[in-house]
C-alpha cells in the first residue's frame, strides 16, 4: 500500500490518495460554476441550481476516484486538475442542454414561452379621469392603495410598484377596481402560467383568452363571485407589466370586459387611446 522506496513505483495500490484528490478539484470546479451560474439565473432558487449543479460534480468526482482506484499505474497529481474540471464542465453542459434550448428559443422551464411578452410600456400608474373613465378618490381607496404598495412583494422579489384606484364607467356602466403592477411576476414561469396563477389567486376558475392588442402579452377575462356578486375580472400580463381589472355593478361579456381592459392599459401607460366607447 505504500511507495516501495526503491524507485519501482507504487506497490499495491497507486492511486490510494484518488478520492481525496479527485474530491478536490472536483469541488473547486462546482464552486467556480456556482460563483458563474447564481448571479446570471434566475429561472430557479438558488437553492434549486446548488443541488442541480452538484450532480455532475458528484459523478465526476466518484468515477474518477472509481477509474483511479483500479487502474495499474500511478497518477501524478495534476492528472486530477487535467482531468476533473473539463468533465465537469462537459458533464453540467450536457446535463442541461434541454434547458438552454428552451431559453434560445424563449421557452420557459414550465413549457411555456416569455417570448410574446411584447414591447416595454412606460410604467403604469393612475390616470386621472377620461372620457367615460372617472376616478373615484375616496378614502378608501387611497387607504387600498396604501395598502397594496405596502404588501408588494407578494407579487414577487421582481416587483418594483403597484398602484390601486377606484374607476366608475359609463356605457357600459361599471364599478371597477384596478391594479397596475410594474415588474416582472416570476421570470422563470410562462405567460401563460402567470396569468393562470394570477386567475386562480383571484378565485377565478375558468377564463377565456382574448387578443392583447399591440402591447403582445396574454390577456384573460373570467367571473368571480364576491358576496354574493358576480364580477368579472380581467387580467393583462406582458412584459414587465400587468393590469387587473375588477367589473362589478353591472352584467358584462368578457369581450367587452376585455376591451375595456386593454383600453384602461393604454390610458394607464400614457398612451393616446380613446377611452370612450
Amino acid at each position: 500500500m505504500e511507495y516501495d522506496g526503491l524507485g519501482q513505483g507504487w506497490a499495491a495500490e497507486p492511486n490510494r490518495r484518488a478520492g481525496s484528490q479527485a474530491f478536490f478539484w472536483a469541488l473547486a470546479t462546482y464552486i467556480a460554476v456556482l460563483v458563474v451560474v447564481l448571479p446570471r439565473e434566475d429561472a430557479h432558487s438558488d437553492a434549486y441550481l446548488s443541488g442541480e449543479l452538484l450532480v455532475p460534480a458528484v459523478l465526476v468526482w466518484v468515477l474518477t476516484w472509481i477509474v483511479a482506484h483500479f487502474w495499474d499505474g500511478h497518477w501524478p497529481w495534476w492528472t486530477y486538475g487535467v482531468l476533473v474540471p473539463p468533465c465537469v464542465l462537459v458533464l453540467t453542459l450536457a446535463l442541461n442542454v434541454p434547458a438552454l434550448l428552451d431559453r434560445s428559443e424563449g421557452r420557459t422551464p414550465d413549457g411555456g414561452t416569455r417570448a410574446d411578452s411584447g414591447p416595454l410600456l412606460p410604467e403604469l400608474v393612475v390616470p386621472e379621469s377620461q372620457g367615460a373613465w372617472t376616478r373615484l378618490d375616496t378614502a378608501q381607496a387611497r387607504q387600498a392603495q396604501q395598502q397594496a404598495e405596502a404588501a408588494k412583494d407578494q407579487f414577487g422579489a421582481d416587483i418594483d410598484s403597484v398602484v390601486l384606484a377606484y374607476y366608475a364607467h359609463t356605457s357600459p356602466a361599471a364599478k371597477v377596481v384596478y391594479i397596475g403592477i410594474n415588474g416582472t411576476i416570476d421570470k422563470g414561469a410562462s405567460l401563460e402560467d402567470d396569468i393562470r396563477n394570477a386567475m386562480g389567486g383571484a378565485q377565478v376558475d375558468h377564463y377565456d383568452t382574448f387578443n392583447p392588442g399591440s402591447a403582445k402579452g396574454v390577456l384573460g377575462c373570467g367571473n368571480t363571485t364576491r358576496q354574493g356578486q358576480v364580477l368579472v375580472t380581467c387580467m393583462w400580463i406582458g412584459n414587465q407589466r400587468a393590469v387587473s381589472l375588477t367589473f362589478g355593478g353591472g352584467a358584462l361579456d368578457h369581450q367587452t370586459a376585455a376591451d375595456l381592459t386593454t383600453q384602461f392599459r393604454d390610458l394607464a401607460a400614457g398612451g393616446t387611446t380613446n377611452p370612450s366607447t
